[in-house]
């Protein structure tokens, strides 16, 4: 699904879509966040600026932002575009040679898992990749344009990220987690950005008092789990169906179980949300 936009914000001024530069010049640094907003709700909002102001204090980039005034500013984008349902990026554009920052937010297209895929799980791929700074939301372009190439080329729904030392991290856009012997792993948060569902599905594996544990697991040891899915603002939770040729169940139990709770707590969450259109 395609979202359709006339207007975006920059530094909280209202402009049309049409002038509208992406253009990212050599000293600039991106940090950003995506959201989805639902019913003209913005979904785990302050986790979402939470992690946007530790992106940008982990870059020792000056801000004056506060969680009430990114509200008013995606408030304003949604109101503008009378858009209750899809997917937000904001980001602060920060060049390292003039020290000067801008804002934007607007709303971008959005592909969330059809009924089919959650039920049947997706196919991913794997790649060679590490990124720098992994704990901060920042652009990683030529990471972006190999992952789009694997994408492309393997027909995978999603790519899951080895280091170079051999061990798994995450997903190019979402975070991993495996299930072997009805224990639950992911990778240590030293080694992956901290995704806003993964915090979720960690503290849902505790409160159904799963077996859990952070670790790092080598390429080989992936192929071997009973079970994988990914998690992110689009995706939620969702199966793996395949890794290649390996095989993986996406009915397990454990894997059932926490798909069902993480749509209880996003329910759970919009009830109390203030609804911003």
């Amino acid at each position: 699904m395609t979202t359709i936009v006339s207007k975006f914000v920059k530094n909280e001024d209202v402009k049309n879509i049409s002038e509208f530069n992406f253009t990212k010049l050599e000293d600039d640094v991106v940090v950003y966040e995506v959201i989805r907003i639902l019913d003209g709700k913005v979904l785990f909002f302050e986790d979402h600026i939470e992690r946007f102001l530790k992106s940008l204090k982990q870059l020792s980039i000056n801000n004056a932002f506060s969680g009430d005034n990114l509200r008013q500013q995606l408030a304003l984008l949604i109101s503008s575009n009378q858009i209750p349902i899809g997917n937000i990026r904001f980001q602060l554009i920060y060049n390292k040679g003039t020290k000067s920052s801008d804002f934007m937010a607007y709303f971008i297209p959005h592909f969330y898992p059809t009924e089919e895929m959650n039920r049947k799980g997706v196919s991913v791929g794997i790649i060679q990749a590490q990124r720098t700074m992994p704990n901060a939301k920042i652009q990683h372009s030529n990471l972006i344009e190999e992952v789009n190439q694997a994408l492309e080329k393997e027909k995978v729904y999603e790519v899951i990220l080895v280091h170079p030392q051999g061990y798994v991290t995450e997903g190019s856009r979402s975070n991993l987690f495996m299930i072997k012997n009805n224990q639950i792993f992911t990778s240590p948060i030293k080694d992956i950005l901290p995704g806003v569902t993964r915090k979720y599905i960690i503290q849902i594996c505790n409160s159904l008092n799963l077996d859990f544990y952070e670790k790092r697991v080598d390429r080989n040891e992936l192929l071997t789990m009973d079970a994988l899915f990914i998690s992110g603002t689009s995706p939620k939770v969702l199966p793996i169906r395949n890794i290649y040729d390996e095989q993986f169940n996406v009915n397990h139990p454990i894997l059932k179980s926490i798909i069902t709770e993480f749509d209880n707590v996003i329910s759970r969450y919009l009830e109390t949300s203030p609804k911003i259109l």
